[in-house]
């Protein structure tokens, strides 16, 4: 087996077990996926991998469950994150391979280690903390 024909193969079972995360548990496609791909292929790969699929999923799961979704709530939210697309791109073209996975793997480990201590915090403008998630 070709070292390309392996690397396919274990990104195709990485999109595979990210996806079932997501589907268990309705979030986790680019938190399980982005940090085990990053191992074998470059961030510049592996983000639009990430986000194209992630993307899709959303969609098939956005089309099945639009009649719970309020839109006036989260269009803060589709906003902000139209808007992060050129900064987003222009840092994963011009920043250096290494610097990307440290900063991916930097912030993964943060945000899941606040999440596994029980951080929760209530924000006042829902509207307002949608800004940097997006």
């Amino acid at each position: 087996m070709t070292n390309s024909l392996a690397i396919i193969i274990a990104g195709l079972l990485v999109i595979f077990l990210a996806g079932v995360t997501f589907g268990l548990v309705g979030f986790g496609f680019t938190t399980v996926s982005v940090p085990i791909m990053i191992i074998f292929l470059p961030p510049k790969v592996v983000v639009p991998i990430a986000v194209i699929h992630g993307t899709l999923i959303c969609i098939f799961v956005l089309a099945e469950a639009r009649k719970w979704v309020d839109l006036k709530r989260i269009w803060s939210l589709i906003i902000a994150g139209i808007a992060g697309i050129p900064f987003g791109t222009y840092l994963l073209v011009t920043l250096d391979v290494t610097m990307l996975k440290m900063f991916i793997d930097s912030a993964i480990i943060v945000f899941a280690g606040a999440f596994l201590a029980g951080f929760k915090r209530m924000v006042k403008n829902e509207n307002l903390a949608f800004a940097p998630v997006g």
